[in-house]
Parts: structure tokens; C-alpha cells; sequence
């Protein structure tokens, strides 16, 4: 009876995690950086991940400019600001807000959907993003950091 008893409130503690999203979100968290094939590096560390993200790192090394591309998913982007940035999404804007008016840097570029973003990052020299893990890529994008 104890055991039953047990069972039925472990279920119920499970149940009530999976609803409130505790479980899903453990799972959601995959992102990876993707770039251009023109861009001339293969891998990207989480530093520099943030660094070209905060506008601190404006050219590749082949001295070619960096184009930022932001998803406006909002899971994928809270997990990207979570995982690489360390910041919160109002911070993150308001970085750019300020490299913006301090002629620092260039808002980014924002597209609404997977396609959009990877069709952008696909067809633009130098071009720089973030997607879910599991969206699937086109030739012309390379995965820099998992």
C-alpha cells in the first residue's frame, strides 16, 4: 500500500514538472553557431561566440566584415543568450543600442523564421547566426560551434 502510495506521488510530481515545462526545457536547449562557407574559420570558441555577438569582434581574419544574424524564434534566442551570451534579451539589445549610437557597430540583421535565417545566412559573405540544433542546413552554411 505504501508503494502505491509512492508510485502515485512520484507520477504526480512528474506530471506537474512536465506541465510547468521543467522537463521539455531541459531538452530544448540545443544551438548551434552557424556561418557562411565564406567565412574563414571552421570553429568558434564560446568566448568568441560573445565577443562577435556584443560587437567586440567586427572582422573575420581575413580582414572581411562580420554579418550578424539574429533568429527571432524566441526559445532559440533565449537559449543562445543563456548558453553564449550570459546576458538577458533586453541587456543584449541594449548593448546594441549603444554600439549603434556610439557608431560602434550596426544593429543586426533579425529574420523570423529557420528558412529565412538559413536562406540569409546562405546567400551573405561573412554571414554569422545561431538555429536550433536540429533544423537541418543547406550547402552554403557551415556549423562553427555545437
Amino acid at each position: 500500500m505504501k508503494f502505491k502510495f509512492c508510485m502515485m506521488i512520484a507520477v504526480f510530481i512528474i506530471c506537474q514538472v512536465m506541465i510547468a515545462g521543467g522537463i521539455p526545457h531541459a531538452f530544448a536547449g540545443d544551438v548551434m553557431i552557424i556561418a557562411n562557407t565564406s567565412v574563414p574559420v571552421d570553429t568558434l570558441s564560446p568566448e568568441d561566440v560573445k565577443n562577435i555577438f556584443l560587437g567586440k569582434i567586427v572582422k573575420w581574419p581575413n580582414d572581411d566584415r562580420i554579418n550578424i544574424v539574429l533568429n527571432k524564434s524566441a526559445d532559440t534566442h533565449k537559449e543562445f543568450l543563456r548558453k553564449y551570451i550570459k546576458r538577458t534579451d533586453s541587456q543584449f539589445d541594449s548593448v546594441w543600442r549603444q554600439n549603434m549610437f556610439t557608431g560602434q557597430g550596426r544593429i543586426p540583421v533579425r529574420k523570423n523564421t529557420d528558412a529565412d535565417l538559413v536562406s540569409y545566412v546562405a546567400q551573405t559573405n561573412g554571414a554569422v547566426s545561431y538555429i536550433a540544433a536540429d533544423v537541418k542546413l543547406p550547402d552554403g552554411v557551415k556549423i562553427l560551434s555545437e
